[in-house]
């Protein structure tokens, strides 16, 4: 990853910015569609706990329109 004098190569710091790249807009894309009280979550437990009931709420919501006929 680094040369003797400590320097990062040019392919692992390519590779690196694509990552924290692609990682950053996937995951920016997504967090302006979760509810207000998800994103203002103060502490990471009760962010888990916010994100887990949307989620499920969604899967809910989603399974019952499939068996109402209501999504194709």
């Amino acid at each position: 990853m680094t040369d003797t004098k400590g320097f990062i190569s040019q392919s692992y710091h390519t590779l690196l910015l694509f990552v924290v790249t692609f990682f950053t807009v996937r995951v920016v894309k997504h967090w302006h569609r979760f509810p207000r009280e998800v994103v203002e979550a103060s502490a990471l437990e009760i962010f888990k706990s916010r994100l887990d009931r949307t989620l499920s709420n969604l899967v809910q919501l989603k399974m019952s329109l499939l068996t109402a006929g209501g999504l194709g």
